[in-house]
């Protein structure tokens, strides 16, 4: 293993970028999957595996981002066809 010190100063700014954006993502991905109701987390996994995914460097937080993006805009698709489908939004509201 390279020494830190030895290493160039172009090197040791990436390793720092990389460093501070793993730790950002970790940060919001744990965030974003404690703040998010466990009837609304992606793929039906309960909420400690999805902590135990976001500890994964740069692919777990982002494939939580990524899966919770997609369900949410399929629960939207769903709910506009329902509400296209013969019901108005008054009715849905206000039974």
């Amino acid at each position: 293993m390279a020494d830190l010190a030895n290493l160039s100063t172009p090197l040791l700014i990436t390793v720092g970028l990389l460093s501070f954006v793993s730790i950002s993502l970790f940060l919001a991905g744990v965030v974003a999957v404690a703040r998010t109701p466990v009837e609304h987390l992606p793929g039906g996994l309960p909420r400690p595996a999805w902590f135990a995914i976001c500890v994964i460097q740069f692919v777990g937080p982002a494939a939580f981002f990524i899966l919770r993006r997609r369900e949410r805009k399929l629960a939207s698709a769903e709910e506009q066809q329902s509400l296209a489908g013969g019901t108005s939004i008054i009715d849905t509201l206000y039974g």
